[in-house]
């Protein structure tokens, strides 16, 4: 059995994370249709009779504007360059432009790549073909694959590729080992999930989630967590009129979790303002942003 790491690599809202739960058939990482929905990497295992495959999600790439976004950049880099395979996601949908050639300048010429064309159904023949001639010219001897991961057109093909490039000759993880991400960091991320989803370009991208209190009970988990915001502007607007908007969060995020984990939850939210908190280097690291 052959194994190792791949990591997915791309522009913000390329498709990684869609790509990921159409290869595991679950959905392990979150998916809006607003970019930088990923901030941290999510590790999930595929395997089969021939191979065992540990995949890394990471942030988008894309031009650093403070320290936070530094921090997104350097661990979808630092991922990239350590794992065996690294999938380069490319948005067939979109014209190349200079945010594609930000992050082929970042490619290390000794990364394994495979070019991963995704949303093909959302642009004409010629287009993509025309894409994939302009990738071929900038990375030469890096295989290329389209898939359309909603439907999982070309998932098996894709697996095919990635197999043949992996290094290792037994399983790294046993069935006993448990890497899947902890209790508390799914809930943040769907806490964050239904945020991103209810509110404007803003608001979701100033806000941090911090878990506390979690318990299980008799009739299910009891749950409590903070949403922090960066300005005290930002507060009355994820609360809403009458704590309209907070409790839409909750509900829309306990119903989510119990889906998820088939338990009942009981969910509290609270809004704290935590000034440029992406600024901070000690506030990146207590919200879970290291790398």
């Amino acid at each position: 059995m052959k194994s190792g790491f791949v990591s997915l690599l791309g522009r913000p809202n390329a498709g990684k994370s869609t790509l990921l739960n159409a290869i595991m058939k679950q959905e392990v990482s979150i998916v809006t249709k607003k970019p930088q929905t990923t901030r941290n990497l999510i590790r999930a295992i595929y395997e089969d009779e021939e191979a065992q495959i540990v995949f890394v999600d990471t942030p988008g790439v894309h031009k650093p504007f403070n320290q936070f976004s530094t921090f997104m950049n350097k661990i979808a880099y630092k991922s990239a360059t350590q794992s065996e395979v690294t999938l380069l996601i490319i948005d067939a949908s979109s014209p190349f432009g200079g945010g594609d050639e930000f992050l082929i300048s970042r490619i290390n010429p000794h990364m394994n790549v495979i070019v991963v064309f995704t949303k093909i159904d959302l642009v004409y023949l010629k287009d993509i073909e025309k894409l994939k001639a302009k990738y071929h010219e900038l990375l030469p001897d890096c295989p290329q694959v389209e898939v359309r991961a909603p439907v999982g057109f070309n998932i098996d093909e894709l697996l095919r590729l990635i197999k043949t490039r992996l290094q290792f000759d037994d399983r790294l993880y046993d069935d006993a080992t448990l890497i899947s991400p902890t209790m508390n960091f799914v809930i943040s991320e769907i806490i964050r999930e239904q945020i991103i989803i209810l509110f404007g370009e803003e608001i979701p991208y100033a806000v941090a989630i911090e878990v506390k209190n979690l318990a299980k009970k008799s009739t299910g988990y009891l749950t409590d967590a903070t949403i922090f915001v960066q300005k005290e502007s930002q507060k009355p607007i994820i609360i809403g009129k009458n704590g309209l908007m907070i409790k839409k969060i909750g509900t829309r995020a306990r119903k989510r979790l119990e889906t998820l984990y088939h338990e009942h939850f009981v969910l509290n939210l609270n809004v704290v303002t935590k000034k440029d908190w992406q600024q901070n280097a000690a506030d990146l690291k207590r919200f879970g942003y290291t790398s």
